[in-house]
């Protein structure tokens, strides 16, 4: 009794001292450049936003809707979810290990630093931590036994993920790891038999090349959709011939994803066109049978050594590219001319070789310059 009450003190202790600080802080911290794009867009209440869900531009329109034209008012609703979660993390672990454990669960959870800072930034890792929290305690107890309040939750938290961001499905094939990792989840993979499996090649605790390989050992039929940042000749060439069918940048998930997934089950190969025309490259005359690398081969060696390293503004032009805002909202947000943002775009893509937007993001992301 003692040890739970310590441990409830200590929890509760730690939890209002940490939510104060944030919300003093939410209120003098200046817009991250991630949260004036989705406070911009959520100016205009849209299913969607740019190439991403619209949970977060959302929430940024209710937080302001709520406590008006301020920063504490737009991360307000972030600030509740990133109070809210520890709350759960600690009642899944008590009902899991008792009361003691669940308390100490949810303390460790506000001790962890990205778990502590959430909420602070109106950002959509906020919902995407809630809504894989609630998947990983519904799908626990699904393990054990089928009930309709566990099937709920687990449909609310896929809900409130796909709404936050495409990197959720990273999220699911940590899932399905770790579903294959058991014995109870190979067998519920073998029982559900999925006509269509999303991957995602960068998983912790498991790599996507064997969830691939094991889908197509046991279940065939089964189409392998990847979805990954990596689209490189090395992980494109081993997803195939694990038994991937389908093979998309996820910064081509702007192109209709339900419709590539339909053209997938209707004997379809989806694929990146940058994507594509790294593997006609490879297959061209002369790139196989030969001693050496191939003309095609040495060029993009020889194009990634002359890359020249981006200046400040044009480094900064190509990060709002790639969150989704146009040249002319860049261009307001630097406070320079349209005309001077084009000059830096034209830079940019003669220093990445490139000739569009998009391939200028997918280059940068490949030689390390961009995050997701």
């Amino acid at each position: 009794m003692r040890r739970d009450q310590a441990a409830r003190n200590c929890f509760v202790g730690l939890w209002v001292g940490l939510l104060l600080a944030k919300v003093a802080l939410a209120a003098h911290l200046p817009l991250f450049v991630d949260e004036a794009f989705y406070w911009q867009e959520g100016q205009h209440l849209a299913a969607a936003y740019s190439d991403l869900p619209g949970l977060t531009a959302w929430l940024t329109r209710l937080g302001v809707e709520l406590g008006g034209q301020h920063v504490l008012a737009l991360r307000l609703p972030f600030l509740a979810i990133g109070a809210l979660l520890p709350l759960l993390v600690s009642r899944i672990s008590a009902r899991w290990f008792g009361n003691v454990a669940g308390w100490q669960a949810g303390s460790l959870t506000l001790l962890m630093p990205l778990s502590a800072t959430l909420g602070l930034l109106a950002v959509p890792d906020v919902p995407m931590a809630l809504a894989a929290v609630l998947c990983l305690d519904a799908g626990a107890r699904l393990l054990r036994s089928v009930d309709a309040s566990s099937a709920v939750k687990l449909a609310l938290g896929l809900l409130i993920g796909a709404l936050s961001h495409y990197r959720f499905i990273g999220v699911i094939g940590v899932g399905f790891i770790a579903l294959l990792a058991l014995p109870q989840g190979r067998r519920m993979f073998d029982q559900l038999q999925p006509d269509v499996l999303l991957v995602d090649l960068d998983l912790p605790g498991g790599s996507g090349i064997e969830l691939i390989r094991h889908a197509a050992q046991t279940r065939p039929q089964c189409e392998v959709m990847v979805i990954s940042v990596f689209g490189d000749e090395q992980h494109v060439v081993a997803s195939i011939e694990a038994g991937a069918t389908g093979y998309l940048l996820k910064d081509s998930l702007a192109l209709d994803l339900p419709g590539q997934l339909r053209s997938l089950r209707a004997g379809g190969s989806p694929i990146s066109p940058v994507i594509a025309r790294r593997l006609l490259v490879r297959l061209a005359p002369g790139a196989q049978g030969s001693s050496g690398p191939s003309p095609e081969a040495m060029a993009a060696t020889l194009a990634d050594e002359e890359v020249v390293a981006l200046s400040e503004q044009e480094s900064r032009v190509l990060h709002l590219a790639a969150k989704g805002f146009t040249f002319d909202e860049i261009a307001q947000f630097m406070q320079v001319s349209p005309h001077t943002v084009m000059i830096y775009v034209k830079r940019v893509y003669r220093k990445l070789h490139v000739r569009s937007k998009v391939e200028a993001i997918y280059e940068a992301r490949r030689l390390g310059w961009l995050r997701d």
